[in-house]
């Protein structure tokens, strides 16, 4: 095997203890309690180059709380496609990593919303090869639509739903 140089050795570095930093923290059972199931409830379109935001509902819940998110119009535009069931003769972006992560046996086992920062929410997706589970740190939209498309289910953290009803009640 060739001797790695400098930068490219760095960069093998990095990306090994970004794995392996993955790999060793939370797994998806760890935030069980603190979870709440959502669904798709509506996608509202902005205004042209503002995007587009999604309204996460609760699911199975009598008054459901909810919590929108603005994603880009691309993403959009793929969520609103893969929910009107449309399909196109070559497999776009989302289809194509589900195709490939599918290849080498790893399954999405949930997409969750964990924080919001500014104006910024974060998401992981969680993974399964084997015995093995990880996390990707991930754009919400990116997340919302692998989980979709992989039969996965789709989780806001209850503390993030619940500052976000509170935040709500505080403008009414």
């Amino acid at each position: 095997m060739q001797e790695m140089s400098g930068r490219w050795k760095n960069l093998y570095i990095a990306i090994t203890l970004l794995t392996a930093a993955n790999s060793i923290s939370p797994q998806a059972d760890d935030y069980k309690e603190r979870k709440v199931e959502v669904v798709i409830g509506k996608i509202v379109e902005g205004v042209p180059g503002s995007g587009s935001t999604i309204i996460l509902l609760e699911k199975d819940a009598k008054s459901p709380r909810y919590l929108p998110i603005t994603i880009g119009l691309c993403e959009a535009v793929s969520l609103r496609e893969y929910l009107e069931d449309r399909s196109f003769p070559r497999p776009l972006t989302y289809n194509l990593i589900i195709n490939m992560l599918s290849r080498q046996n790893i399954k999405i086992l949930e997409a969750v919303i964990t924080k919001l920062e500014g104006s910024t929410f974060y998401a992981r997706l969680f993974l399964k090869r084997g015995d093995e589970i990880w996390w990707e740190d991930a754009r919400p939209s990116d997340a919302i639509n692998i989980a979709l498309r992989a039969n996965a289910p789709i989780y806001v953290m209850e503390e993030l739903l619940n500052s976000y009803q509170k935040e709500e009640n505080r403008e009414k």
